[in-house]
């Protein structure tokens, strides 16, 4: 009887998780797919904190990662390469051009450190069973994994922090003078350097509302899809 009622427990569960899914169609078998890994992650999380661990984990997992750390490299080499060639070229505000050269090389650093941890993650990944037969090599292995990560949240943070900065000089300058006045001489700043920081600005804000936004959706299908499941188990 009591085994019975699990069975039906589980039925009914299975049948909730169908209806609010991930996307996956009934009946799919395409096992190595990413929602299908996010639906087991979801099943064996033992929380919502573990659950956006495991989703971190999974995307972090993916080849699609690599394309997107490379893509972004290219935002930090544009920011060092305007900073550079207009770095005289804002009187009005001379922190701007400061704020790319300094944004750009600890964005390319940043990057950088990242694609270095997801080779890593993948080749230890790739070669489980060729890895791990030297402990010397695992303690060598283990602080270089930590002194990445502890470089990466230090840099992050800075780059935060910096952000903020850069808001503030840029939307405090207002739009200014592309023209040197004859009358005001240091009241005017280059054109292109506006334009570009007040664009890169704009796709950072865009970039940090859709990871907002992905993650509250995350964390809206998890909540929801927990608690139909648990209303048709005390209905049940």
């Amino acid at each position: 009887m009591a085994l019975t009622s699990k069975k039906g427990a589980e039925t009914g569960r299975g049948s909730v998780y169908g209806s609010v899914g991930w996307g996956e169609e009934e009946g799919s078998t395409d096992y190595g797919s990413l929602l299908h890994q996010l639906r087991e992650a979801e099943d064996e999380a033992q929380g919502l904190l573990h659950f956006l661990s495991r989703c971190q984990e999974l995307c972090w997992d993916s080849l699609a990662v690599t394309a997107v750390l490379v893509l972004l490299l290219c935002m930090p080499i544009a920011m060092l390469a305007v900073g550079t060639s207009y770095q005289h070229e804002c009187p009005q505000e001379p922190r701007v051009p400061i704020y790319l050269q300094v944004g750009g090389a600890f964005g390319c650093l940043l990057l950088l450190l990242l694609l270095y941890q997801h080779r890593r993650w993948r080749r230890a990944k790739d070669l489980d069973d060729d890895i791990g037969n030297n402990d010397d090599d695992d303690d060598d292995d283990g602080v270089m994994t930590r002194s990445c990560r502890f470089t990466c949240h230090v840099v992050s943070l800075f780059l935060l922090a910096w952000f903020v900065m850069g808001n503030v000089w840029l939307w405090a300058m207002g739009q200014p003078n592309f023209k040197q006045p004859l009358h005001e001489p240091r009241n005017w700043c280059s054109k292109v350097l506006y334009l570009f920081t007040l664009y890169h600005l704009l796709a950072c804000h865009g970039l940090l509302a859709v990871s907002l936004v992905g993650i509250l959706l995350t964390v809206l299908v998890y909540s929801v899809r927990h608690n139909i499941c648990c209303w048709c188990c005390l209905l049940g």
